[in-house]
């Protein structure tokens, strides 16, 4: 990506920086226009000055929580592509099912350490708070009771942006 975003001129990665959740990038991806901007001799204030850096730290809580929220979003359905899979693999014996469900889980864990990495980024922007992810809370009951913790994870962070 980054090699990608070298060849843009200097208006196109602003336009990156400036609407990459129009364009639907990640945050990573700001960062990495950022990064090259600042490279290519553009300084923090001017960068500050027409609006390319937020400072609000709502702005930059809420960027992450969405993230947080995508990758969380995809690890619930392979979650319940993981509970399929083993269903599947107990009732016919396959061996393909069953490496296909070990791969679920191992997709799964990816991307549920991957949403709580964004959860603690996220409550770096919120003065006061800290992360309610437990990582070994997930890990150990993520196989068996993510949904639940999906759907509190999400409320809990959600309040607390909006006490922002």
């Amino acid at each position: 990506m980054e090699e990608r975003l070298k060849e843009l001129t200097d208006a196109q990665l602003c336009d990156v920086v400036k609407n990459y959740v129009k364009y639907n990038y990640s945050i990573e991806t700001k960062e990495i226009a950022l990064k090259i901007l600042q490279e290519r001799g553009f300084s923090l204030d001017y960068l500050k000055n027409n609006d390319l850096i937020s400072s609000s730290n709502r702005e930059q809580a809420i960027n992450y929580y969405k993230e947080y929220k995508k990758k969380n979003t995809i690890g619930l359905i392979l979650y319940f592509t993981y509970i399929i899979l083993l269903i599947l693999s107990s009732a016919f014996h396959s061996t393909i099912l069953t490496w296909a469900t070990i791969a679920a889980i191992i997709m799964f864990f990816i991307s549920i350490l991957s949403a709580c990495s964004y959860a603690n980024k996220c409550y770096s922007f919120i003065s006061g708070k800290e992360s309610p992810i437990n990582y070994l809370l997930v890990l150990t009951t993520g196989p068996l009771l993510y949904f639940v913790l999906y759907y509190y994870y999400n409320k809990k962070i959600e309040q607390d942006i909006n006490e922002i």
